[in-house]
């Protein structure tokens, strides 16, 4: 290795289990390395050492993506200039060495992926060294660490803790909101039981990302006059309970471009203050709730192309024109009976990619495809009372893959301009009143008999 080398960057590599004394000696004899990352390779377990004393000036550590199996040698003493390691997706079997605490300079931890298992408490036991003071991000997401969260209020500098799909269980301390640098706090997917309220996260001023989802047994308690001390770019809340109130302390949130608050026992109506919120969502949940009422005609930027799902609750009436502005929009089970403006609205530009209406109360005709919705990857219309004709512009949606008309009205004959549906995967019209025969061009196409193809 040339002396002056400060990176090193390794694909689809494998290193034997012995490796060559010459090659430990040249790399050894570098001290200028920096930067050192393997990815997508395989090791033998005797190997692993060699890597890890390739230079004590070691910045950089990534050994991602690989075969590294079996637990990690006590080898990283000699490496007190590390400041980011990232050993995400391996198989890595029980806790990590202790001597990962000794780091001073450790900022940054990736163990993701990685099938870490015992509990969370040994783990961290692990490293309370003079790393708990230099530690800013700890990621040990998709793993099988289990019993409760403990306490974390050790590591000072934190400011991102990745801790969701693993096994963790229990009520969350209090003390989960004693690092008050932290930005990021993800326990999604876990077993946590017990109750959230303001004192856990009243001192988190610099929070921008909560994330307790799909903690189905976890219950919010905030009151409603509660306001606090951060600004969230992302809140996820999905599959708590919240309550049936619609929670009133997400009204100071004004710097949202994601929130998930589905399936969470919500049975109110859309505040007025939502309105506020919304300029600038890109990803929108409110999904299997109860929630009810009419839509609000949500102030949704063109420019930020969200994605909203409102499924499976109780609006009613018509669709507001500004949903239109969605790139996804799921509006499935309701008893919406008002389809128009909605469908037939002229938008320059229109960026939906995905339109689901199924399951609703809709009537009327079909909509000009190349004029209102020229740039739809899946349509779902089925299970309501459209009537008329399919349009013969379905043929301009050169990107569809998936379309769903089953269990409606319309009748006519099958358009011929659905050949030009390359990319066509899914076609059901079953359930309607057709006539007529499949056309000729149909089965010289490039598609016919490949996608899933239902006429009833």
């Amino acid at each position: 290795m040339a002396p002056s080398l400060s990176s090193l960057e390794l694909f689809n590599c494998y290193f034997p289990y012995k490796v060559p004394t010459s090659s430990l000696s040249h790399i050894n004899s570098s001290n200028s390395l920096r930067a050192l990352v393997i990815k997508y390779s395989e090791f033998h377990p005797t190997a692993i050492p060699w890597l890890l004393n390739v230079s004590s000036n070691l910045v950089n550590l990534t050994m991602s993506h690989s075969e590294i199996i079996g637990p990690l040698p006590n080898s990283f003493d000699n490496m007190r200039s590390l400041e980011n390691i990232d050993l995400q997706s391996n198989n890595i079997e029980g806790g990590i060495p202790k001597s990962l605490g000794n780091l001073c300079n450790l900022k940054s931890l990736d163990l993701s992926f990685s099938s870490l298992t015992g509990t969370l408490v040994d783990l961290l036991e692990s490293l309370a060294g003079c790393a708990t003071k230099s530690l800013e991000i700890l990621n040990l997401h998709d793993n099988k660490l289990g019993d409760s969260l403990p306490d974390i209020s050790q590591f000072s500098s934190l400011k991102e803790l990745y801790l969701a799909n693993n096994k963790l269980n229990g009520s969350l301390r209090e003390s989960v909101g004693q690092p008050s640098n932290l930005e990021v706090f993800d326990v999604s997917s876990n077993n946590i039981t017990g109750v959230v309220s303001k004192t856990h996260l009243q001192k988190l001023s610099k929070l921008k990302k909560l994330d307790l989802s799909s903690n189905y047994l976890l219950k919010m308690n905030f009151e409603s006059n509660w306001i606090p001390a951060f600004q969230l770019f992302v809140l996820n809340l999905g599959s708590c309970k919240l309550g049936a109130p619609f929670p009133s302390w997400i009204r100071t949130q004004l710097d949202l471009f994601s929130l998930d608050i589905s399936n969470s026992e919500i049975s109110d109506n859309i505040p007025d203050w939502f309105y506020n919120l919304t300029s600038k969502l890109v990803y929108l949940n409110l999904a299997f709730n109860s929630i009810n009422g009419t839509l609000p005609n949500f102030p949704l930027r063109f420019d930020n192309y969200p994605i909203i799902d409102l499924s499976s609750n109780q609006f009613h009436g018509s669709i507001p024109i500004s949903l239109a502005n969605a790139t996804a929009l799921n509006l499935s089970y309701y008893t919406f009976t008002i389809v128009q403006p909605f469908l037939f609205t002229e938008v320059s530009d229109r960026p939906t990619t995905f339109l689901d209406l199924s399951n609703n109360m809709l009537s009327g005709s079909l909509p000009d495809c190349r004029i209102h919705w020229s740039k739809l990857i899946v349509l779902n219309l089925e299970n309501n009372k459209f009537s008329g004709n399919i349009p013969s512009s379905v043929g301009s949606l050169d990107q569809i893959s998936t379309l769903r008309l089953s269990n409606n009205n319309i009748s006519g004959i099958l358009p011929s301009s659905l050949k030009n549906c390359s990319l066509l995967l899914f076609l059901d019209v079953g359930l309607n009143n057709f006539n007529g025969e499949i056309p000729m061009d149909w089965r010289l196409s490039n598609w016919f008999g490949c996608p899933t193809f239902k006429i009833e």
